[in-house]
């Protein structure tokens, strides 16, 4: 592959599906940069170093990049809540009742 990629850490979850991607799709591309951060990818993105990977919500400066849907790479994301025992609220609650087992 000739194109300049930016990846993510490996234990970012944008980067797992985009490892599992290029590995169904029998390649094994390298990165020239990787990045901690989602910003960091944006801001490397900004200066011309190459192309990255992003949730389609997760850019926060979308209208000064070309945004591309990668379809081989969707996969369902699955979100959590996370809350103190101790914290009671009435969103939190409202919450946790949806799913009893969780508690």
């Amino acid at each position: 592959m000739s194109e300049r990629l930016i990846f993510r850490t490996a234990g970012s979850s944008t980067q797992k599906v985009v490892d599992e991607g290029f590995r169904r799709a029998a390649l094994k591309p390298r990165p020239s940069i990787v990045m901690d951060t989602r910003d960091g990818v944006m801001d490397a993105v900004s200066h011309d170093l190459g192309v990255g990977f992003m949730w389609s919500k997760g850019a926060s400066r979308q209208a000064e990049l070309a945004q591309v849907p990668c379809r081989e790479m969707s996969q369902e994301r699955i979100d959590h809540l996370f809350a103190l025992h101790t914290t009671a609220s009435v969103l939190t609650e409202a919450f946790f009742n949806l799913v009893p087992e969780a508690r």
